[in-house]
Order: C-alpha cells, then sequence, then structure tokens
C-alpha cells in the first residue's frame, strides 16, 4: 500500500470520528442507552424542576425551589419531597413490553381513543433541562398486567407496566408535606408558650449551658428535659389539612387561641408563631392549629397540648452548679475575713491564698464533686428581694467556681446565714432570679483551713539519691549505708550483721515518697503538745551532696491508731498511721544468720519503739 492511500485513509478516520463527536456530543453514552433499554421513559429525578399532575378531581402544579419542593397550584404549600420522589422515581423505573409507533397507528388505522388516550386517566408533565415532557395514561391493554401509556417525546403508545397508576396521587393532601414545623431542632435558638399556666420562654445560650429559662423566672434550664420538648415539637405531623385561604378563624378557635407557641429559627429572621385552638368536632384526639401569617388550618394530636403545658418545674435544672468537676479551674471560698483560693495550672492544683503551696488534687477534686453533686430541693421565686430573710443579705459563705474555656465563667454561689428547715439551707446563685434550698451537707464539708487542701507528701526524694538511714529510738541506734559500688547497703556498725533487704526496700520505698494521712497543725508554739520536743524515734535519710541535706522524720506521741510526725526544720505537724509508723521504725539490720522465728520476735520488739 502506497503512501498516500495510506494518508487518505488516516484523514477518513479522523474526519468520521470527528463527524460522530460532533453529531453524537450532546447524545446518550453507550451505557446510558443499554440502561434506558426497556425503560419507558428516559427521565433523571435529580434534574427534574417542574412537576404537573392531572387525575380525576386532582390537578397540581409542583417545582423545586432551593432543593425543596413547593406546591404552586391550585395553592402555595410545602410539598412531601418524598411523596414527589417516589413518583420520580417510579416514572424512572418503569418498564414498556410493547410499543406502537404513530406509523403502525396510521397503517392500523388506530386512533388516540382505541388507546383511551384522547381522555386519559391521568396525566404527568415534567419539566427538565431538555425540556418539558408529557407523560398520558390510557386503559388498560388487553393482554396483560398492563396500561397504554404516551410519551410526548416519541408520540409513540407504549404498553407499560400498570403501576403507572398507582404513581398518580389519591388527592392534593397526598402531596403536602405533614410535618408541623419545618425546622429541626438545632435551628430552634428560643422559643416562648402563651398558656393558661403564664408565660414561658427558654433560650439556647451555647456557652457555658445550652439552653436557659428567661420567663416566668431566670434560670438554668435542664437541657436534656428542653430538647426532648422540642425534639417532640417539630417532630408533630399534620393530621389533617383541615380549610385553606380561611379568612375568619374563629369557629376554630384561632381568633383568641388560648395557647400560642412562638419558635425562633438561627439566622431566619422574624419568629413563626402557631396558635393553637379548640378540639376538632368529632375527633377529640385533635386540635386545630393555624400558622400566623398563613391562611390554612391544620388539625394536629392534641398532644401538643400536654407539650404547651409542660410544667416548669420539669424544665427546670435542679443542679446548683451547672458544670462538671473536670471543667471547673479554681475555687474561691469566702467566709467573713477568711478565705482560701485554689487554682489549676497545668493540671496541677494549688493552694493560692491564704499562701501558695502545693495542694492535694484529690482532696481539691472530692470537694469540687461534692458541690458538683449538690441538689435544689426547692425554688423560691416569691418574694426574693427580702434577702435579709433568708441570711443571704450578708452570706455565711460565698463560693466562686471558675469555669475553664474561651469565656473565663465564674459561678458565684452564697450560703444563707438562716436555716430553711431541719439540715437544709438557702443559697442563691448570681445571676439568676430564685432562691433555692438545698441540703447542708456540702456545706458542713467545705473547709478554709489551707491545711485540709495541702499536698499530702511531706518527703519526696528519689531512691537512688539515698546514701544512707539512722534509726534512732530512744538511744537505740541503728544505720546503714550504701556500699562502695552503690549497689546495696551494708550496716554501720561493725560485727557479724545482716541487712534486712526486703523490708529495707519497703522503708525506702515509704520514705522517699511519704505522705501524712491529715495535717495537725502550722509552726506549732510547743511541740511537747505532741511529744515531739522528745520524739520517740527519728529516721534520717542521708542524701548525695546534689540531692540536698539530709531529712530527719520526727515520730511522736500516739493519738488513737496514729502518730504526730513531722521533719525537722519543717514548719507542719501531720498524722502518720500506725502500721506505717511500725515498719519505718523496725529494725533494719539482724545479728548474723538467725532463725526466722528469733528475727520476728526481734522485730516485735523493735517495733514497741511505736508503742
Amino acid at each position: 500500500m502506497s503512501w498516500k492511500t495510506t494518508l487518505w485513509l488516516f484523514v477518513g478516520v479522523i474526519l468520521t470520528g470527528s463527524f460522530i463527536w460532533f453529531f453524537e456530543r450532546g447524545s446518550e453514552t453507550t451505557q446510558e442507552r443499554l440502561a434506558q433499554k426497556g425503560l419507558a421513559l428516559r427521565i433523571k429525578p435529580g434534574d427534574v424542576e417542574y412537576l404537573a399532575i392531572t387525575s380525576g378531581a386532582v390537578s397540581v402544579e409542583c417545582r423545586r425551589e432551593d432543593e425543596t419542593w413547593w406546591i404552586v397550584s391550585p395553592l402555595r404549600a410545602r410539598a412531601d419531597g418524598g411523596a414527589i420522589d417516589r413518583i420520580l422515581y417510579g416514572l424512572q423505573d418503569l418498564r414498556r413490553h410493547a410499543v406502537v409507533t404513530a406509523s403502525e397507528r396510521r397503517e392500523r388505522g388506530l386512533s388516540a381513543a382505541d388507546y383511551g388516550l384522547d381522555k386519559p386517566r391521568g396525566i404527568f408533565v415534567y419539566g427538565d433541562g431538555r425540556g418539558m415532557h408529557t407523560v398520558m395514561i390510557g386503559r388498560d391493554s388487553p393482554l396483560g398486567d398492563n396500561v397504554y401509556a404516551a410519551a410526548s417525546v416519541t408520540g409513540d403508545v407504549m404498553a407499560v407496566e400498570r403501576r403507572i397508576v398507582d404513581l398518580l396521587p389519591e388527592s392534593l393532601a397526598a402531596l403536602r408535606d405533614r410535618a408541623l414545623v419545618h425546622a429541626g431542632r438545632t435551628e430552634i435558638q428560643r422559643f416562648g408558650i402563651r398558656r393558661p399556666a403564664g408565660y414561658l420562654q427558654v433560650t439556647r445560650d451555647e456557652i457555658p449551658t445550652p439552653w436557659k429559662i428567661e420567663q416566668p423566672i431566670r434560670g438554668r434550664a435542664n437541657t436534656l428535659r428542653v430538647e426532648e420538648l422540642v425534639d417532640d415539637l417539630v417532630g408533630l405531623r399534620i393530621a389533617k389539612f383541615v380549610a385553606d385561604d380561611v379568612k375568619d378563624a374563629t369557629v376554630y378557635g384561632l381568633a383568641e387561641p388560648a395557647y400560642r407557641l412562638t419558635l425562633w429559627r438561627k439566622d431566619k429572621g422574624g419568629p413563626m408563631i402557631l396558635g393553637v385552638g379548640r378540639k376538632v368536632e368529632g375527633d377529640e384526639g385533635l386540635v386545630y392549629v393555624k400558622w400566623e401569617g398563613n391562611a390554612s388550618i391544620y388539625a394536629v394530636t392534641n398532644r401538643l397540648l400536654e407539650l404547651l403545658d409542660t410544667p416548669l418545674e420539669k424544665l427546670r435544672d435542679h443542679h446548683l452548679i451547672a458544670a462538671s468537676p473536670t471543667m471547673l479551674t479554681g475555687l474561691k471560698i469566702t467566709k467573713g475575713d477568711q478565705n482560701l483560693e485554689l487554682l489549676r495550672t497545668n493540671g496541677e492544683w494549688m493552694v493560692v491564698s491564704p499562701r501558695e503551696m502545693a495542694a492535694d488534687s484529690n482532696v481539691v477534686e472530692h470537694l469540687l464533686e461534692t458541690w458538683a453533686g449538690v441538689t435544689i430541693r426547692e425554688f423560691i421565686d416569691e418574694g426574693v428581694t427580702n434577702l435579709e430573710k433568708y441570711g443571704l443579705e450578708q452570706p455565711a459563705m460565698v463560693l466562686e467556681f471558675e469555669a475553664g474555656g474561651a469565656t473565663g465563667r465564674t459561678v458565684i454561689v452564697k450560703i444563707g446565714s438562716r436555716a430553711a428547715g431541719k439540715g437544709r439551707l438557702p443559697v442563691r446563685v448570681e445571676g439568676e432570679s430564685s432562691v433555692y434550698i438545698i441540703d447542708e451537707r456540702a456545706v458542713g464539708k467545705t473547709s478554709l483551713d489551707p491545711l485540709r487542701y495541702r499536698d499530702r507528701r511531706v518527703l519526696d526524694v528519689s531512691v537512688a539519691d539515698v546514701r544512707g538511714l539512722e534509726l534512732d529510738r530512744r538511744g537505740k541506734r541503728q544505720s546503714v549505708r550504701r556500699n562502695k559500688a552503690y549497689d546495696s547497703f551494708e550496716p554501720g556498725e561493725k560485727g557479724e550483721w545482716k541487712v534486712l533487704r526486703a523490708h529495707l526496700d519497703e522503708v525506702m520505698d515509704n520514705l522517699c515518697h511519704l505522705r501524712a494521712s491529715e495535717y495537725v497543725a502550722e509552726n506549732p508554739g510547743d511541740l511537747g503538745v505532741y511529744g515531739l520536743d522528745k520524739p520517740r524515734a527519728t529516721l534520717t535519710v542521708y542524701l548525695a551532696p546534689e540531692a540536698g541535706i539530709a531529712k530527719t522524720l520526727m515520730i511522736g506521741d500516739r493519738d488513737e491508731d496514729r502518730f504526730y510526725a513531722m521533719i525537722r526544720g519543717g514548719e507542719v505537724v501531720f498524722l502518720l498511721e500506725k502500721n506505717v509508723v511500725d515498719m519505718l521504725t523496725a529494725d533494719l539490720y539482724e545479728r548474723g544468720a538467725v532463725s526466722e522465728e528469733t528475727r520476728d520476735e526481734g522485730k516485735a520488739e523493735s517495733g514497741k519503739a511505736g508503742e
């Protein structure tokens, strides 16, 4: 084959391909045509923006506006998007079983009347990007469970599945949206209920608490109960479409409704106002309702009345403090001239007033959990201006709980000085209009003594830094020191002595990280009160030079099952449990390899230093 022939063939292929691309670029792909094979209509529900249906007494036009379907004729109302989608997808899936073309009808002398298409039982008209399309439904076909239909796209008559008839709505109501409230719970920012019991208004406040009551009192709301109520309200469905274009709603009890629900939606301008009228005649389970600005009357379940009559008490937050302990970063307690301030920094609690010291996080968090668990036993909403009546003009105690986060909100709780019954006290939370009655137990557990919150660690050194120990039990001394290899301890006195290694390890672990069970006094004037002027035992830990000076634990008198103790040169007297003292003051070593029985007797004898 010559190069010229090859060139002309190549040009021919290019021209043919260009011709096919030019004339078929707007048509469906092969895969799309195969998918349409056997289908009656070429329709893509997502592309449809207009739908009109005529069937018997039903004649309706619907239009998609901003992704929402609306009925635009014979009235304007929100359409049920799900119902319209079922129709459109039903048309998309409709299959044909036979086709009679226009030319075949002419050859056979058949007219539209022969197929029942001169007076169709139903007509669908839909509009998409390709234009407007009409589908007419005729009579049943004589063979099979099919009906005749004609589409304006081809003009052909088809025998299609009979379920196309089921796609025709029985009434206009079948296409109307039955949701009473067109908003989700998260969209509702505020709601008001006017009812015989009085006006109620609740507002969403994202920080620090999701919901708060504005009327008839100002206070925190029970978030769970409020959201349940809002969910129930927005979930209500219209049971009946009673009337449209109503000029006078008096007959429905809606001229001056006894109940009125007002909803404010986020970023949606003005409120939506729903009037609730009287019960429906012949159906006591329904009531008439009407949206302000809308001429339509609906009937809904009378559970709406139950929801609108929800008692104020049920919607109130019964927790005294609207914060979990983990959210709290500070606490200030004031009682007369005394004050105590605690602050959490980098996850650690500190006493910052009356002086700075490390705090015991367990003790602080237990106090916060106690207050976070306080529940309000009674709400007093009347006469709260008379604070003197409750001893709140000059409170017995004021607590300021600081919550972390961006807001830095502080909850101030004032404790009344006058009892409100046996074991109960009146309190008031600043910014809230009511007086609350609580059990006094939390107040009784709240101390202003800084020692109550001080970190219980009285010694905190590294075991690796210990170079030796010396135990003195009123003149009877034992000592151990690390050997030159620093891998073990040896007795400090000459002779056949054997270090009790397991016991020594226990002493080291407890002494180097010693914790008080309770603090007793700070900077005591007289150590003799605690038997610490002449301690019954001392235990000194000698440290490596770079780790600091030696520390000496002094053991004083016994107080029931505990002993007074102090770090020599320290400022605080504290208590240690008897079992800890017995362990710390037991022999550090024994003579030679004695029997277990003798060794136990020796330990018991040495333990008497703590008796």
